[in-house]
């Protein structure tokens, strides 16, 4: 069930079932998916929100993910903004 939250290779059922090009950070390894024991996943996000200062790179954080968090470093072309949320 949670075997594909990081690289995804394009055998990977969540990519090969696919029936369009994906561009997913997760096939080039720059993205997770991770829950964090204690936390909801709403908690999290408002955790790396109220802390996104102490992050060391920029980083996208993507919004409503039905009880996990994703990450990743895709940034868009020009954005100097240390945090980029977007809905998957």
């Amino acid at each position: 069930k949670l075997s594909q939250r990081g690289l995804r290779c394009n055998m990977c059922d969540l990519v090969k079932n696919k029936t369009s090009i994906t561009m997913s950070a997760h096939n080039f390894g720059k993205a997770l998916d991770f829950d964090v024991s204690g936390y909801t996943s709403d908690q999290v996000y408002k955790m790396i929100k109220e802390n996104i200062s102490k992050f060391k790179y920029p980083i996208r954080l993507e919004r409503d993910t039905n009880g996990w968090t994703h990450i990743d470093v895709y940034q868009p072309y020009g954005s100097e903004a240390k945090l980029v949320e977007f809905n998957g």
